[in-house]
């Protein structure tokens, strides 16, 4: 299984009594989490276009959402390459303009606006001001501090607005910056914008994701050229097929088999 995760499609290979099983993950994580899975697989840590594995040592190869991560056209070489004769292919691809990559695409705006709203670089201010003018009380301290939190005003709006809309990242982010103001007496300053930190990390990330899954998707062109990918690798590629999900066409079906 090429970009396998934590290896959901391997245990249904597992369950339908398949044997000798690996899956490959560019993801140590991924390859931790196979193990604690489906002990009696063969995890590794690697890239799906050179996973360094033997020519014609596998019966089958398949991906779920995964192979096109690693350049589509690449991967699929690498595919028929591991493939032994009259060995089988089959994936399931992100489909671009297909129900999932819009999905991700609103869901990227979405992060991208989290962003943008300011919110986390005021609230720091804001902190960093309550924290000085509680702890030297003073004329300069405390205009310091009302002048933050005037700073604040707009980002925490426009993050309410869209925590109203969209839950998620900006709910948590405004009620877990609303419950520390409330609180801060109970932490240290630095746990505080350790927190804050971490959410600007984890945005960055969901971001990142999404805008993975928006660049992987797989257009009729790619596809094409997939198909020519495993032709030159001496299989013969079927036309891929739209897979649909909740009646919208959302993924490609891609299937290829060695001679």
């Amino acid at each position: 299984d090429l970009a396998c995760g934590a290896g959901s499609a391997l245990r249904a290979a597992d369950r339908a009594g398949l044997t000798d099983l690996t899956g490959l993950d560019i993801s140590d994580g991924a390859i931790k989490a196979l193990a604690t899975a489906l002990p009696n697989a063969t995890g590794i840590t690697g890239s799906a276009a050179a996973t360094g594995l033997d020519d014609g040592d596998f019966n089958y190869v398949v991906s779920q959402f995964g192979f096109e991560y690693a350049g589509a056209v690449d991967a699929a070489k690498e595919a028929g390459r591991l493939l032994a004769p009259g060995g089988a292919f089959v994936a399931v691809a992100h489909k671009k303009g297909g129900a999932i990559a819009r999905e991700c695409q609103a869901k990227l705006a979405e992060a991208n606006a989290l962003k943008d709203t300011g919110f986390i670089g005021a609230a720091e201010t804001v902190f960093r001001a309550a924290f000085e003018a509680e702890a030297n009380r003073g004329p300069v301290t405390m205009a310091a501090y009302e002048t933050a939190a005037k700073g604040l005003l707009a980002p925490r709006n426009a993050l309410s607005t869209l925590a109203a809309s969209q839950r998620g990242l900006a709910s948590h982010l405004l009620s877990g910056a609303g419950q520390l103001f409330e609180r801060r007496k109970a932490y240290a300053l630095d746990d505080i914008l350790s927190w804050l930190s971490g959410m600007t990390h984890e945005i960055d990330a969901y971001a990142g994701r999404m805008r993975a899954m928006t660049e992987a998707a797989l257009d009729e062109a790619a596809l094409s050229a997939v198909a020519a990918a495993f032709e030159a690798a001496g299989c013969a590629a079927e036309p891929g097929e739209s897979l649909n999900l909740g009646g919208s066409p959302a993924a490609w079906i891609i299937q290829a088999r060695k001679g």
